[in-house]
């Protein structure tokens, strides 16, 4: 109410349009996007292509997020369905958990899960630890570990440390 009255005062003032369009970012409960991504590679190989369409519900508890993959290469295509949630758990942590599934698994995985948990350490420092199975023809299971700096609306991370091992499960 008093940004509007501000910006009726002032409709030029940077920072209260600022302000209003993060306040309106912030308030979307439901968001949509598509993206496509080219790999070209110098070796010869065929292009990598990759084509995801996501929507995004913004819950009390964290986001929710439903995406759709399709990719080509080879001559070949696949598709991967993916479920994303962000849960809040506390003040300072967070965590990251993954399902997915291919029904074709020709590109991507059969199927795909993940976690990571992200806390916030002090001073603008996040560290984390996950963890990812991935249903190939041999399963793959990575562990990962990274710590990183916030810096602004900027993350500077470490390179992650991934740990890797196929199983014949």
């Amino acid at each position: 109410h008093s940004l509007n009255r501000l910006l009726d005062q002032e409709p030029h003032n940077t920072a209260a349009l600022n302000l209003r369009k993060a306040l309106q970012v912030m308030s979307r409960t439901w968001e949509t996007s598509i993206g496509q991504s080219y790999e070209w590679l110098n070796d010869g190989n065929p292009t990598w292509i990759e084509t995801a369409a996501t929507i995004k519900y913004r819950s009390p508890v964290g986001s929710i997020l439903g995406r759709f993959s399709r990719a080509d290469r080879f001559s070949f295509s696949s598709n991967q369905m993916e479920l994303d949630f962000y849960p809040r758990i506390r003040p300072g942590t967070y965590a990251y958990i993954n399902v997915g599934y291919s029904p074709d698994g020709v590109l991507y995985p059969e199927y795909r899960f993940g976690t990571d948990l992200y806390q916030n350490l002090t001073h603008g420092w996040e560290g984390s630890a996950g963890y990812r199975r991935l249903g190939f023809s041999e399963v793959v299971n990575i562990y990962t570990f990274s710590l990183g700096k916030y810096y602004g609306n900027w993350l500077f991370s470490a390179p992650s440390t991934n740990w890797g091992r196929r199983s014949s499960c």
